[in-house]
């Protein structure tokens, strides 16, 4: 019983998530292929600790719009990274999905981002992606664990 609470978790809270509208306000390019969002979400009913950051980071990643890529993590064009990253400040987050490995980030303007492990490169208990709530609790993704919660 307890695998199951624990892996219905992060499914709740994923859809909390999206339920709290999470606005981008600001996108940050690191190092590499690593990303921070830093998002405004509403409160709401059932969640009131609200998600305030994004990091994407020890994967690849591709940035689509309308249908064609419009950015990957291999980028080094910085004008045409901040163009394309801009183009996320704004949106709202409507969806967070995992699919063969693979996570997807969907925003309501029609931007979808695909982030992708790089066995190659990272190791299978990296986080691929680390999604920070006010009470800095985290919601994380890695091929090893697959979507966890940590509080904090």
């Amino acid at each position: 019983m307890e695998d199951d609470m624990n892996t219905s978790l992060p499914s709740r809270l994923l859809k909390e998530v999206v339920l709290s509208k999470p606005k981008v306000i600001s996108v940050v390019k690191g190092i590499g292929s690593f990303v921070t969002l830093s998002v405004a979400a509403e409160e709401t009913d059932l969640f009131s600790n609200k998600p305030e950051q994004i990091w994407v980071y020890l994967c690849d990643w591709l940035i689509h719009y309308e249908g064609e890529v419009i950015l990957t993590s291999n980028n080094i064009d910085d004008d045409l990274c901040i163009k394309a990253l801009n183009r996320i400040k704004g949106s709202s987050i409507v969806c967070f999905s995992e699919h063969d490995k693979k996570i997807t980030i969907k925003f309501n303007d029609g931007i979808i981002w695909t982030l992708i492990p790089n066995r190659e490169i990272y190791e299978e208990d990296d986080d691929i992606f680390i999604l920070y709530f006010q009470d800095k609790s985290t919601l994380s993704y890695s091929l090893e664990k697959g979507f966890y919660f940590e509080a904090q």
